[in-house]
C-alpha cells in the first residue's frame, strides 16, 4: 500500500508540473502577444508623432511669414517699389502650389483656377476655398515654407479671404489685392468679387464677416489646413468630396489646421507693436486704415477695431 500511494503522488506532481509549465507557456504567449500589439501601436503613434511634427513646422513657418507680407511685396517683380496705398497687409498665407510644389506668386481665390489636380473631381470645391498643396518656396521673394520637403506632398487648402493675392478681388484690372480681414473681421464696406467669381459680397452679421468656413472634426473656423494623406498620397474619400468639412478620424490622414483664434493671436501681436507708429501720421491709407476700392484698395481697418 506504501508503494501505491508513493507511486500515486509522485503521478499527481506530474500532472501538476506539466499544469504549471502549461500555465506559463500560455502566459507567455499572452504577455509576448500584449507586448507585441502594444509595440504595434507605439510605432504607430511615433510615426503618426513624426508626421504632425513636419507639419506644425510648416504651420510655423507660414505664420510667421504672414506677418511681414507688407516687407515681402513692397516690390514688384522687377523691384520695383510700388505705392504704398497697394501692398498687402499683414497676416495673409501663400497661395496654394501645384504638384511639384511651385508657386509662381500668381493670384488664387474662388473660383480656384489652376493648380488642381484634374483626374480627381473631388479636389473642385464650391465653397470659398484655395486649395493645392503646400508651396516649398517662393524663391523670387526668398521665402520658404518646407524647406524638409523635396516635393509636394501635403495639401493646403485655405479660405480664400486670407491668400495674399486674390483673383477675384482688383483695383481697375491691373493689380490683384488680398480680401480686407482683420483680427476681428470687423469690415465697414466688404468688397464684392468680380463677376466670374459670384459678384456678391459676403454678408454682414452686426458688423462682422463670417468666420473661416473650413472645419476639421466638427470644429469650424480654420483659416488654413495641412494634411498629410500618407504614404499612399491619396486623401481620404470624405476629405476629396468637395465640401469643407475634413477628418482625421478613422483614417490615415494627418490634419494640422490654423484656426482663426491662433491667427489672430499671432497677427494682432504686430498691429499691437506698430499701432502707435501708424496713428502718428496724419493721412490714412495703408493696410491699417479703412477699406476703400478707389483709394485704399488694401485697407484692412486695423486701426478701426
Amino acid at each position: 500500500m506504501e508503494v501505491g500511494r508513493v507511486k500515486l503522488h509522485k503521478a499527481q506532481s506530474g500532472s501538476a508540473l506539466i499544469v504549471l509549465v502549461l500555465g506559463m507557456s500560455i502566459g507567455m504567449l499572452v504577455w509576448f502577444g500584449v507586448s507585441g500589439f502594444n509595440s504595434l501601436l507605439e510605432t504607430k503613434r511615433l510615426y503618426e508623432d513624426i508626421r504632425t511634427q513636419q507639419l506644425l513646422e510648416i504651420k510655423s513657418a507660414l505664420l510667421a511669414g504672414s506677418l511681414f507680407v507688407p516687407e515681402v511685396y513692397q516690390s514688384n517683380a522687377d523691384k520695383q517699389l510700388k505705392p504704398y496705398q497697394i501692398i498687402p497687409g499683414i497676416g495673409y498665407l501663400p497661395c496654394p502650389a501645384n504638384e511639384s510644389g511651385v508657386w509662381d506668386g500668381a493670384p488664387c481665390g474662388n473660383p480656384r483656377q489652376g493648380y488642381i489636380s484634374s483626374s480627381n473631381p473631388g479636389d473642385s470645391h464650391t465653397g470659398i476655398t484655395a486649395l493645392g498643396y503646400v508651396p516649398l518656396a517662393l524663391k523670387n521673394r526668398n521665402q520658404f515654407f518646407a524647406q524638409v520637403l523635396r516635393k509636394a506632398e501635403y495639401r493646403y487648402i485655405l479660405d480664400e479671404r486670407f491668400v495674399a493675392f486674390n483673383q477675384c478681388y482688383y483695383d481697375e484690372g491691373t493689380e490683384y489685392l488680398p480680401y480686407p480681414v482683420n483680427y476681428l473681421l470687423k469690415i465697414t464696406s466688404p468688397p464684392a468679387p468680380v463677376s466670374s467669381c459670384g459678384g456678391s459680397a459676403l454678408p454682414l452679421t452686426n458688423g462682422s464677416l463670417p468666420v473661416p468656413f473650413l472645419s476639421v472634426d466638427n470644429r469650424t473656423g480654420y483659416v488654413a489646413l495641412l494634411i498629410d494623406p500618407g504614404a499612399d498620397l491619396q486623401l481620404a474619400p470624405e476629405n476629396v468630396d468637395g465640401d469643407d468639412y475634413f477628418t482625421h478620424k478613422d483614417n490615415d490622414d494627418i490634419i494640422v489646421g490654423i484656426h482663426f483664434g491662433e491667427w489672430s493671436e499671432v497677427v494682432s501681436q504686430r498691429w499691437v507693436n506698430e499701432r502707435r507708429y501708424w496713428k502718428s501720421f496724419n493721412n490714412e491709407n495703408g493696410w491699417p486704415w479703412a477699406y476703400d476700392k478707389a483709394s485704399n484698395p488694401v485697407g484692412q481697418e486695423w486701426a478701426l477695431n
